[in-house]
């Protein structure tokens, strides 16, 4: 409050909420959403405790209210710290971000980008484009904002050859008049007043930017008089940048009380900007409802949980079922507990196939040698059968060795995962990402809290590199995303169904070229029974 009072501005409401024994903070943020005196709500978080009335409470505010947020315990050493504080889990932070993403609320990364944004968008014209046009008396910071500008999803438009021609006639001949308009250093009030005029009435213009680097010769305040006057009356995003502090406090009190921000270096451009332009694009977004998928068999996968009561790991043999009984389709494969009956399967399967160890201390088999692949006769399944029991026995003599999975071999497609893992505050929380043996080295996942709509699931693929391979990457068939889609709204709804399953992954899932749907190859599943 201390440093806002400084900056000529003021809050409708402050209230902090200590640990929040009684009112938390969807109940502030849903008082303060029907507040007509708030026109922006800025928060402070450091956890979430009922995640999914802050995503309802907040998705029913944000179309046309913007919530700004900042977030503690982003890390493992500050997510010990707020827990310390608070004497409460502090939930991952993918459950945030996801959380938040889905009800629309702006995240930023310090307390100045709160308060920067927040202002920004309490003074500022709705932004309804992402082109840009920037003023100037140097060069070195119209460079910098340029590139925080591109960084956050916005260019540096092209001017119109009108305004071209306006500027010419009016600014420094050695002015440089295309953008960034650079009017040199000793750029006067009155070049500043008409540039900022001429830019905002170019029809290529979505919002401007007005740099000031002080100079001895030009007086900031009056930079700032010109400016508001070039801004009056403007229905497009005006912010400005006067670099320095000793020399600029007149100028931003003038502009402050004109209702145009001012930051102090050119970098917070581009930060506020990005997220006008973030609250734009989510307030004329077309919002879907959340969906639940058709031909689930509830009943038949609350006795397969029924019938695993006495174990807290499902592995591959026990999840297939479980998938199957949610229309999530998985690759033809039995159980076998010996080499004989591994062959016998393998005949009925058809040749080639797949070998995999079944035991339940084993998660990832593939780490102790516990797939073959491609055996082609019943010998090669045999000798597959006893070599593998034998090594993995050495190599884990504690492992109690089930027997072996065996499964036809796979079609060619693209390998994605797709899993659940419940989080303490917000529930189910999805992840899509690259799937196989480097989900991990990657890490190209995203999430999301389930319920979902359809449309929060395109999305979910659509904000990784593995969506971007599934939409026919460099010529390369398109794959089934509606697959894709669906299997992540059926595993979702399982997840939703049955708030045992702490953990359940698909990985790999397997996606065929459009029209051919996908598989799920592996799986495995965690309970909570407490």
């Amino acid at each position: 409050m201390d440093y806002i009072r400084n900056r000529k501005v003021g809050f409708s409401n402050f209230a902090s909420l200590g640990n929040e024994a009684d009112v938390t903070e969807a109940d502030v943020i849903e008082y303060l959403g029907k507040d007509p005196n708030t026109k922006v709500i800025a928060a402070y978080v450091e956890m979430i405790t009922d995640g999914r009335r802050f995503i309802n409470v907040a998705a029913s505010i944000t179309p046309h209210k913007p919530i700004v947020l900042l977030k503690a315990g982003r890390t493992s050493a500050g997510a010990r710290a707020v827990s310390s504080h608070t004497g409460s889990l502090a939930g991952s932070y993918a459950a945030y971000q996801a959380a938040f993403q889905q009800a629309g609320v702006l995240e930023v990364d310090s307390v100045a980008d709160l308060l920067d944004l927040t202002q920004a968008l309490d003074t500022q014209p709705v932004l309804t484009g992402n082109r840009v046009a920037i003023i100037t008396n140097s060069g070195g910071p119209a460079a910098l904002a340029s590139d925080t500008l591109a960084t956050h999803g916005l260019q540096i438009t092209n001017l119109s050859e009108p305004t071209l021609i306006a500027l010419r006639q009016h600014l420094n001949p050695a002015a440089q008049v295309s953008n960034p308009v650079d009017m040199l250093g000793g750029a006067e009030p009155p070049e500043y007043s008409l540039a900022l005029e001429k830019t905002l009435a170019d029809p290529n213009v979505d919002a401007v930017i007005v740099i000031l680097v002080p100079q001895a010769l030009v007086n900031p305040a009056q930079v700032a008089e010109a400016v508001c006057k070039g801004y009056k009356d403007s229905h497009k995003p005006v912010i400005t940048c006067f670099m320095g502090e000793w020399s600029v406090g007149e100028a931003r009190d003038i502009l402050h009380a004109h209702g145009v921000p001012m930051y102090v270096f050119p970098e917070s451009t581009g930060r506020v900007l990005g997220g006008m332009l973030s609250w734009a694009k989510w307030r004329n977004r077309s919002v879907e409802p959340s969906v639940t998928p058709v031909n689930l068999d509830q009943s038949a996968a609350k006795t397969i949980l029924a019938a695993n009561h006495s174990s807290n790991v499902l592995g591959e043999v026990r999840t297939r079922p479980l998938l199957e009984a949610y229309g999530i389709a998985v690759i033809a494969g039995e159980f076998a507990s010996s080499a004989a009956q591994a062959a016998t399967i393998a005949q009925k399967i058809g040749f080639p196939v797949v070998m995999k160890i079944v035991s339940p201390e084993i998660l990832h088999k593939s780490d102790l040698g516990g797939i073959r692949l491609g055996l082609k006769d019943a010998v090669s399944v045999n000798t597959a059968y006893s070599e593998m029991l034998v090594e993995i026995a050495s190599r884990m003599p504690e492992a109690h060795l089930e027997g072996v999975l065996i499964e036809a071999m796979a079609p060619r497609g693209q390998e994605v995962i797709v899993g659940m893992r419940r989080d303490p505050n917000f529930g189910p929380l999805m992840m899509f990402g690259l799937g196989g043996v480097y989900v991990e080295l990657f890490e190209d996942v995203s999430f999301r809290v389930a319920p979902f709509s359809r449309q929060d699931a395109y999305l979910m693929v659509e904000q990784t590199r593995a969506g971007r391979l599934l939409t026919g990457f460099r010529g390369q068939p398109k794959a089934d995303l509606e697959a894709v889609v669906d299997t992540i709204l059926r595993l979702s709804q399982l997840a939703i169904d049955f708030p045992e399953i702490e953990e359940i992954e698909i990985n790999p899932l397997l996606v065929m070229p459009q029209g051919h749907g996908a598989l799920a190859l592996d799986g495995r599943v965690i309970l909570n029974r407490k």
